[in-house]
């Protein structure tokens, strides 16, 4: 089926115009939204030791999320992403399932500690999340989710973003207890 010029011209222009009634209403309710959330994440240890069984591997690093921005921002508690040093990309290996958001409000200037636990399990566990294969000793960093709540309507996130901490290592296990 064919639409004819003129009608598309219309309905394109109907398009347009819904667009940028929907673009203003969010700039209204919402202001502007291209000032980036101000998080600074940093790890308290520059180095964590890898621990390695049968069954899994794992490290636990803590970090420090400091609001830095004028504003409240809703730290995820949950979710927080590991992510490796690849060959100068970072990419993820670890993601945790969460079954809730755990959103915790960071007041402006003050700070939450997160003890931030990195695990997979072998596949012969049959438990979730599965070890990826490239989680092993190296550069890593771990990923939050920031948010900004709607002040009208405090259900409401209006802004998020992810925001990664500063680099730390992650080395082998020296040695065994026989050692």
């Amino acid at each position: 089926m064919s639409v004819p010029p003129m009608q598309l011209t219309m309905l394109t222009q109907t398009r347009v115009c819904w667009c940028l009634i929907d673009l203003l209403a969010a700039v209204s309710v919402g202001g502007c939204r291209s000032a980036p959330l101000r998080l600074t994440v940093r790890t308290v240890e520059d180095t964590v030791v890898l621990r390695r069984n049968p069954m899994a591997t794992s490290f636990t690093v803590t970090a420090i999320a400091r609001n830095d921005d004028s504003r409240p921002l809703l730290v995820a508690m949950c979710g927080t992403a590991a992510q490796r040093d690849i060959d100068g990309t970072w990419t993820t290996l670890f993601t945790p399932a969460c079954m809730s958001q755990g959103l915790n409000p960071v007041a402006p200037g003050d700070s939450v500690v997160v003890p931030v636990p990195v695990y997979g399990h072998s596949p012969a566990s049959n438990t979730y999340p599965v070890l990826d294969p490239r989680m092993g000793p190296g550069r890593y960093r771990v990923v939050f989710g920031v948010f900004l709540g709607d002040p009208q309507n405090p259900g409401r996130l209006i802004v998020g973003q992810a925001q990664p901490s500063t680099p730390f290592i992650v080395k082998q296990q020296c040695c065994s207890a026989n050692q």
